[in-house]
């Protein structure tokens, strides 16, 4: 059994291969660019905490959608109509979460939550 310190060793390693691929760093980015939009907008803290919710949880999905895109790939690497779905579906749930991410942000940017 791993230890404590090996599982986070792993997660962190699987932190900078997340950054390494071009649509989580592209999500990391915007993140970022909301960041710095949100230093100059003066958010409260409950919009600071629901707009980095929000963030985290875009950048989460498209790690999953990452993780399952490889999965996907080491399994069939030929077109193949199930995998496809698969990975559609693990693209759909990014979309779902980016769609939810901007309700918030328009709410937060109206001032929904002052």
């Amino acid at each position: 059994m791993d230890s404590l310190f090996n599982k986070f060793k792993n997660a962190f390693h699987g932190l900078y291969l997340a950054v390494l691929d071009k649509s989580v760093f592209v999500q990391i980015a915007i993140g970022l660019c909301v960041i710095v939009f949100g230093l100059f907008y003066s958010f409260t803290a409950m919009e600071w905490v629901l707009i980095l919710c929000c963030i985290l949880a875009v950048i989460a999905a498209e790690i999953f959608n990452t993780a399952i895109e490889i999965l996907c790939n080491k399994v069939e690497y030929r077109e193949d109509p199930m995998i496809r779905q698969v990975k559609d579906l693990s693209a759909a749930a990014v979309i779902v979460v980016c769609v939810i991410a901007v309700i918030v942000g328009l709410a937060v940017l109206k001032g929904v939550f002052r």
